[in-house]
């Protein structure tokens, strides 16, 4: 058993990984993700908006209400888009 306040577990995770997650997670929240986030999966953030899932606020790409709606669409385009990463750091 853990000691209070100490982890049971880590995990490690590749930094792609864990930069996959920062944006579909920031994806669910009405502040969105910094444009500059989501470079490394190229043509995620056009995508996005020409599908009306979200679209952009002051270098900023933020969840429109059909995103809120399909948060789910947009986790499958941002898991697809690091895909590529993710196996070849995995």
């Amino acid at each position: 058993m853990a000691a209070p306040g100490a982890p049971a577990e880590v995990t490690e995770c590749a930094p792609a990984e864990l930069a996959a997650d920062r944006a579909w997670l920031g994806l669910r929240t009405s502040d969105g993700v910094a444009e500059a986030e989501l470079a490394a999966a190229p043509g995620l953030a056009d995508a996005l908006v020409a599908e009306r899932l979200a679209e952009r606020r002051a270098g900023r790409i933020c969840p429109t209400l059909r995103g809120f709606l399909l948060a789910d669409r947009i986790a499958t385009r941002v898991v697809q888009s690091w895909s590529a990463r993710l196996w070849e750091s995995g």
